[in-house]
């Protein structure tokens, strides 16, 4: 019986460190703005599902999303169950577009393109521009390498 339940723990103990079960480290990024504030952003591991089917989102957190070249990445809010703030980053981690308060969407959601290209983009809670001030052109500086 011993012998049964310590293959047992150990199976266990291997599925979970393999990722079988589904778990897997998330990698995060610390994001900091001219005002200095910072936001402890998740690396999206799966860039379509992003902040979906979440309950919330505190407020120094974000999402945050790499892109391998520059594009014009659009996004949608659904399956969202609050609102945010879409910001969009050059390679440079310059601000090239905003959308503010961006509501939650279950059905025939619109896209939010932005108008310049980008290579990044953070999702932050609602108002999080207009109460730090960011706006077009402002730098953001990450406190580590970004691989796409």
């Amino acid at each position: 019986m011993r012998k049964v339940i310590a293959l047992t723990l150990i199976v266990c103990f291997v599925l979970n460190v393999s990722g079988l079960w589904g778990y897997e480290k998330t990698s995060t990024v610390l994001m900091k703005f001219e005002d200095g504030t910072a936001i402890n952003a998740e690396v999206a591991r799966d860039k379509a599902r992003g902040l979906m089917f979440r309950d919330s989102l505190n407020e120094n957190e974000g999402m945050f999303f790499s892109f391998d070249e520059m594009g014009k990445y659009g996004f949608w809010m659904k399956n969202m169950k609050f609102p945010l703030d879409i910001i969009w980053l050059d390679e440079n981690f310059r601000v090239v577009h905003i959308e503010e308060n961006v509501p939650p969407c279950n059905d025939e959601c619109p896209t939010y393109i932005p108008e310049r290209p980008a290579k990044y983009v953070l999702e932050v809670q609602a108002n999080f521009a207009v109460e730090h001030s960011v706006g077009l052109g402002d730098k953001v500086y990450a406190t580590e390498e970004i691989i796409a």
